[in-house]
C-alpha cells in the first residue's frame, strides 16, 4: 500500500474542514480526488504533505505513519506535491528551478554538478528543456504548469499529488497533460490528483474519492462513481451526463 488516510479530521477553530476521511491509494495507481470547491480537497492534500497537521487521524505512507513529520521529510521519503496556485520561484531559470527542487526528495543530489544531470533530463521529459534559461516568472500558464510538475518530479517522487494541474489549460494543453501524466504514472510513480476537468478524470483515473463538506461521500471505480445519484446530484449535475463516458483522446 503507497498511502492510507485513516480517520482524518482537521478542525480550524470552529469550522469543521474535514471529518473522518478514510481511503487508500495503491502503489502505481491513478487515484482522482474530486468535489465542488470548498469540499475539503486542498486541505487533505496539506494534511498528507504534512504542511498541516490533521486534528485526529493518521497519514500512513509505504507503511510509515509519517502524521508528525515536517514536509521536507515526507518529500525525503518520496513524496512530492505541486500547488494549484503555481509556487516557481519567478527570478531563477527553468533550469535552476528544476536544480532546485532536486536538492530534496528521495536521494536528493548534493550539490549542483549531481543535480544539473538530472534536472536536463527532467526538462527533456518535460518538454521544458528549449526555455531552461528562462526566467520562470516570464512563463505562459501551460510552460509553468510544466515547471510545477518538473520541479516535483526533480525530488524523484513515489508518491506525485497534483493539485488542479491542468485548471487553466485549453484542450490541446489539456491533452498533452494527460499525455504527461500517464507517462510518469508509467514511469512508476503513483499519483493522487485534484481535478476538475471530468474528461481528464475519466480518461486517467482508476478510481475516484469524492469529498463534500469535508467528508467522504463516495470512493470508486470511474464508473460506480460517476454514475452515482448523490455525486451526480451534489457534484456533476444533471446537464454533465457526456462527462460519465467522454475522455480525452
Amino acid at each position: 500500500m503507497m498511502l492510507q488516510i485513516q480517520n482524518v479530521s482537521k478542525k480550524f477553530r470552529g469550522l469543521q474542514a474535514l471529518n473522518d476521511v478514510i481511503f487508500s491509494v495503491q502503489e502505481k495507481e491513478i487515484v482522482g480526488l474530486i468535489g465542488p470547491n470548498g469540499a475539503g480537497k486542498t486541505t487533505l492534500f496539506n494534511v498528507i504533505s504534512g504542511f498541516y497537521q490533521p486534528s485526529s487521524g493518521h497519514i500512513i505512507y509505504k507503511g510509515t505513519d509519517v502524521t508528525t513529520l515536517q514536509p521536507f521529510q515526507r518529500c525525503a521519503l518520496g513524496m512530492a506535491r505541486t500547488f494549484q496556485i503555481m509556487k516557481p520561484l519567478p527570478y531563477m531559470s527553468v533550469l535552476d528551478n528544476v536544480i532546485a527542487g532536486s536538492m530534496f526528495g528521495r536521494n536528493c543530489s548534493r550539490n549542483v554538478a549531481v543535480a544539473g544531470p538530472h534536472a536536463f533530463g527532467i526538462l527533456e521529459f518535460t518538454g521544458l528543456l528549449k526555455k531552461q534559461n528562462v526566467l520562470a516568472k516570464e512563463l505562459g500558464t501551460a510552460d509553468r504548469k510544466r515547471l510545477e510538475l518538473a520541479r516535483a518530479l526533480a525530488a524523484k517522487p513515489d508518491l506525485l499529488l497534483l493539485d488542479e494541474v491542468m485548471s487553466g489549460l485549453n484542450h490541446a494543453e489539456t491533452e498533452e497533460c494527460v499525455a504527461l501524466i500517464r507517462e510518469i504514472n508509467k514511469s512508476g510513480v503513483t499519483i493522487l490528483l485534484i481535478e476538475h476537468i471530468m474528461k481528464a478524470v475519466v480518461t486517467l483515473c482508476e478510481k475516484i474519492v469524492v469529498l463534500h463538506h469535508g467528508e467522504k461521500i463516495a470512493e470508486g471505480s470511474v464508473d460506480a462513481v460517476m454514475n452515482d445519484q448523490t455525486v451526480i446530484d451534489i457534484y456533476l449535475g444533471k446537464d454533465d451526463d457526456k462527462a460519465l463516458t467522454s475522455t480525452v483522446n
